[in-house]
């Protein structure tokens, strides 16, 4: 890429207004070219990090797995991440409020719509 931009930055001054749009364009073709290659790649859900994932998600899971029994074996209720400020890595059911929040979500949409009758 640098080399095109290179030459075309040395024969600029040669070219016509009609040559010098067509080689902008080339140029800014070359460049999305190398960008979407990148990112087929390198992006998020490139190549690599899906290959990543792909090789370590049998570790992670023995991780989680063996981390779940430990817990569960020595009565731990909660275990976080220390690498991570806000990840939670294993909490027991038993604490587990979706189930008590959807319904008290619930009773308080059957109220609303009730008292709108």
């Amino acid at each position: 890429m640098e080399r095109l931009f290179q030459d075309y930055r040395t024969r600029e001054i040669l070219y016509t207004d009609e040559i010098k749009k067509q080689k902008q364009n080339e140029l800014l073709a070359a460049e999305r070219e190398i960008s979407e290659y990148q990112n087929q790649k390198f992006g998020v859900d490139g190549e690599y990090f899906r290959k990543q994932s792909e090789l370590m998600r049998p570790i992670q899971d023995r991780i989680f797995a063996s981390l779940k029994e430990v817990a569960t074996a020595e009565g731990y209720d909660f275990v976080f991440d220390r690498a991570s400020d806000t990840l939670l890595l294993y909490a027991n059911e038993e604490h587990n409020l979706t189930k008590k929040v959807l319904e008290k979500v619930s009773s308080t949409f059957r109220r609303t719509s009730q008292s709108n009758r």
